[in-house]
């Protein structure tokens, strides 16, 4: 029996999670229990939950592969061409954006400035971060602070900026929702900042 061309090829979402979990490999979230490859892929199952096209959620799953680990872009192009090339390329932050302060302040602008399918990946992302630290936050309480180089506050007047152009450069609907639920995360997470 033939297996027909079209089953045997890995869709663009499994092949994401093959090349982003292998790009991944050997990392671990700031949780050292917790293998890097689970966020990733968890950012690409909130845009797949929100009704997302499979080429946003491969790149979501990919959005980290060229700022974090050896893959470059070309390589993400080569793979998955430019459509999704294009939305990992916009999330990536260059190398050379330092120190911390302004890492994050082209991450805004990077935000304020992007198309809405990076837009979208930026969100699933900072709402999966906020997600974890708010898990986190409930188990291990104020401790949490003490895995980011910077402070509680200035961890809040990130989110709290992503959140603000989000919800302000938000298109349709569906995009509102998703920059409401991280607006709404930032809000219970930073209560007391």
């Amino acid at each position: 029996m033939e297996v027909k061309k079209d089953i045997r090829k890995l869709d663009v979402i499994d092949r994401a999670i093959e090349v982003a979990a292998k790009a991944h490999r050997n990392h671990f979230r700031k949780n050292p229990e917790i293998p890097f490859i689970a966020h990733p892929v968890s950012v690409g199952l909130i845009l797949m939950r929100e009704g997302y096209p499979d080429y946003l959620v491969a790149a979501a799953i990919l959005h980290d592969t060229v700022e974090d680990t050896e893959m470059t872009i070309e390589e993400v192009r080569d793979e998955f061409g430019d459509q999704i090339g294009d939305v990992v390329a916009g999330v990536s932050v260059p190398d050379e954006v330092e120190p911390w302060e302004e890492s994050k302040k082209h991450t805004h602008d990077l935000i304020r400035n992007a198309s809405a399918d990076v837009r979208l990946v930026e969100n699933a992302d900072k709402l999966h971060n906020l997600m974890n630290l708010a898990r986190d936050l409930e188990v291990d309480g104020e401790e949490v602070w003490t895995r980011f180089a910077r402070g509680k506050e200035k961890i809040a007047w990130h989110y709290r900026e992503c959140a603000s152009i989000l919800l302000e450069r938000a298109d349709d609907e569906r995009q509102k929702k998703l920059a409401g639920q991280l607006m709404d995360l930032v809000t219970e997470v930073f209560n007391d900042v």
